[in-house]
């Protein structure tokens, strides 16, 4: 399946395995970020956390041709992270679920990623009135429906930078089709969200520039 495709834009996928000790390469991290992983109480939300600060602090580190103790990153009040470097334009977003942790990083665009798990025995008709307006409710006919939807949605929201909550249902009716653009009226900008399938994963990209978008394919 095709994917949002451009150099300004790169997916990082790694796949987990539980079976991994990962607690002897803590030291490799910054303090603050081992008081994160270890903050989890389950082991594998612990080493969820553990490879996101790895990509966070080691591959951007690669990325910008610095050594991971040179790697600052803050956070926006909404709580996105993001390089606190003077003149770096590499933006970046992390999501994971199940055994999947997905870095996507973009130079000079916001950008959001979401990764879900199509869990089986989720009860989806239970919370699409409180995710999703009408028109993107009519839309939903199954499970796998109902992930690709709500992924988009995640990834729309991550790459503005906002927090779930009232905006949720108030962002743009978004729709199944392989790839959607449109217009952020409010900040005059333009998005671009697309899904991928990944075993029994969805994965939902989105990038917002500021000139309408034309670097993805039909």
């Amino acid at each position: 399946m095709q994917f949002i495709k451009t150099t300004r834009i790169k997916l990082v996928v790694i796949k987990l395995d539980f079976r991994f000790n990962f607690i002897s390469f803590l030291r490799l991290l910054p303090a603050v970020e081992c008081s994160k992983v270890l903050s989890y109480r389950k082991t594998e939300d612990q080493l969820r956390a553990f490879a996101s600060s790895l990509l966070k602090y080691y591959y951007l580190a690669k990325c910008l041709n610095l050594s991971p103790s040179q790697i600052k990153i803050n956070y926006t009040p909404a709580g996105k992270p993001y390089l606190d470097l003077l003149g770096c334009k590499l933006k970046f977003n992390i999501s994971h679920s199940g055994e999947y942790v997905i870095m996507a990083i973009a130079d000079d665009l916001e950008i959001g990623v979401d990764v879900e798990e199509i869990d089986s025995a989720f009860s989806y008709q239970d919370v699409m009135e409180l995710v999703f307006s009408s028109s993107e409710t009519a839309q939903i006919k199954n499970l796998t429906d109902f992930f690709h939807l709500f992924g988009k949605k995640e990834a729309y929201l991550k790459a503005l930078g906002v927090g779930f909550g009232s905006e949720l249902i108030a962002t743009p009716a978004l729709n199944l089709d392989l790839y959607q653009h449109g217009v952020i009226d409010e900040f005059k900008r333009y998005y671009l969200v697309s899904n991928m399938n990944l075993n029994k994963y969805v994965v939902s990209l989105c990038v917002i520039e500021d000139q309408p978008n034309s670097f993805f394919t039909r």
